[in-house]
């Protein structure tokens, strides 16, 4: 389980909030590299959504042609505060 009780003072009710994130994923499935590509404009969710994406273990490995490729790809992550 997440806890976001240290991104709860920054929602506002039933407003969504957007953070785009680029990964790259390496021929081994590990997360290797991971930075903001579209910030929520609120610093503190922007960090929340890199923590638990930085958090998440082993992604399936990239695989072309049959052999294990790097790839990089974009994550949207969504924090919406519901009563």
């Amino acid at each position: 389980k997440i806890d976001f009780s240290n991104v709860k003072s920054c929602l506002s009710r039933d407003t969504k909030y957007r953070v785009i994130l680029k990964v790259l994923i390496d021929s081994t499935g590990n997360l290797a590299v991971s930075n903001i590509l579209i910030s929520s404009g609120i610093k503190q969710i922007d960090v929340e959504a890199l923590r638990v994406i930085n958090s998440l273990n082993k992604w399936t490995i990239p695989i072309q042609n049959g052999k294990p490729i790097s790839v990089s790809i974009s994550i949207p992550v969504l924090f919406k505060l519901e009563e």
